[in-house]
């Protein structure tokens, strides 16, 4: 008789224990939706209202009045502060391509972007581009790229995780005669 007297308080403990937690779902999911209440004191932070544009990486430039980023997988460029389309300083498209391109970086006097064009987030082929003409800088082999880019501050080297076909990736500085009298 013992035995089932046990799985009767077992059964009444396991229905109290539900009831107390479907209780305190109920309270506390209220709570969670409730709207706050608009009364307006000084004390209380205002909300704030923030909007998207949907890029991702931005970087400003070394002079602060633009900044690149990667939208819809292109790269552009905008002015930071007022647009005029009468004097040029809207955004602007630098480069598009297959794929993702992604993960913007300024060179020190601001001529040049580096980034990846790649088929996923994860990484892709380095590329270089004149922040005015959108026109590419060659690289003379293909050289791959995760993470973020950083030039060095004199422009002559790019640092990165770098790497050559059939290259273990690493902690990489791009620098080489033809690109580093380039980005001076």
């Amino acid at each position: 008789m013992i035995p089932d007297r046990r799985r009767h308080t077992n059964a009444l403990v396991l229905k109290i224990l539900s009831l107390f937690i479907a209780v305190m779902v109920a309270f506390l999911s209220r709570a969670v939706n409730t709207e706050p209440s608009d009364t307006s004191d000084a004390k209380k932070p205002q909300p704030v209202s923030l909007q998207a544009i949907g890029v991702v990486h931005p970087r400003i430039s070394p002079s602060g009045s633009d900044v690149v980023f990667s939208y819809q997988g292109t790269i552009w460029r905008m002015p930071l502060g007022p647009a005029d389309s009468r004097s040029g300083r809207v955004m602007k498209r630098l480069a598009a391509g297959s794929g993702f391109v992604f993960e913007p970086c300024w060179s020190p006097d601001g001529r040049y972007v580096a980034f990846f064009q790649g088929k996923m987030w994860s990484g892709g082929q380095l590329k270089i581009i004149d922040a005015q003409t959108s026109a590419f800088v060659p690289i003379p082999q293909v050289v791959l790229a995760t993470g973020k880019l950083y030039f060095a501050p004199d422009g002559t080297h790019l640092l990165g995780k770098l790497r050559l076909e059939r290259q273990l990736e690493a902690l990489r500085s791009l620098n080489g005669s033809p690109l580093s009298r380039r980005w001076t």
